[in-house]
């Protein structure tokens, strides 16, 4: 028996924070993709000087990778599939979820217009973040990989284009994916008919570009790489029911 004047409030207190760390996991924001076209970076407002006229405008680049790559604070999921029949040469859309599960809050690229990064500078750099996400369909045969050709940006300078993410919140992004490849490609000749498994990665990179006379140097450092769980799906070949 607890004895009389036996205190309580660490229990009470407790319980409280359990609670409150149960209800604040919550959504927050989301993002359909579906209908967005392709989205890389242009270059818009890079003009050649008049010297280079006769010269290769080409660019140079560096590349640095965390190994093995970082998560922190975020998992991905990969929450559903609109269908799990998946025919070669079809498509189907799916429902990502992004959750911060660290103690920190983190920041997400969340705007899809890639021009309105393209500040440079009086060196004529800028600096960005991007997601890229990339789908991969797993048989006995072997692999395929197929990129979702909408990019998610981000930086501090443009308002608007980070979402916030506190701990225990979550945003969910609905994105396109099409199997469209002809019979001759080479990802469609790693696919046969039959059971596969489809997961997800999620890559954030942090890019500069430097605009010069003649050239543009661009950077890319990984921040992190996220795969999702799997989905069991079944590979058919023919032609996909309207």
């Amino acid at each position: 028996m607890r004895p009389a004047g036996y205190p309580r409030r660490p229990y009470i207190l407790s319980g409280l924070l359990l609670f409150a760390a149960v209800t604040a996991a919550q959504g927050v924001g989301y993002k359909d993709l579906t209908n967005e076209q392709p989205n890389p970076i242009i270059h818009r407002r890079f003009l050649a000087a008049a010297s280079c006229a006769d010269e290769v405008v080409g660019g140079g680049g560096s590349f640095a990778l965390a190994c093995p790559p970082a998560t922190y604070p975020f998992r991905l999921s990969l929450v559903s599939a609109d269908q799990t029949e998946f025919w070669i040469g079809g498509q189907t859309t799916i429902l990502l979820r992004l959750e911060n599960v660290g103690h920190d809050s983190a920041f997400v690229p969340w705007t899809t217009d890639p021009d309105v990064f393209e500040r440079p500078d009086g060196t004529g750099t800028y600096l960005y973040a991007d997601v890229d996400v990339v789908a991969s369909l797993v048989e006995e045969t072997g692999n395929a990989y197929f990129r979702i050709p909408v990019h998610l940006y981000g930086a501090a300078v443009v308002p608007g284009s980070l979402w916030k993410l506190s701990a225990g919140e979550w945003v969910e992004v609905k994105l396109k994916l099409a199997l469209n490849c002809k019979e001759e490609d080479f990802h469609c000749t790693l696919l046969s008919p039959g059971p596969a498994k489809l997961s997800i990665t999620w890559t954030e990179s942090q890019r500069t570009e430097t605009y010069s006379e003649c050239s543009i140097h661009s950077t890319s450092n990984r921040l992190r790489m996220l795969k999702s769980d799997s989905l069991a799906v079944e590979v058919l070949r023919g032609e996909a029911p309207q």
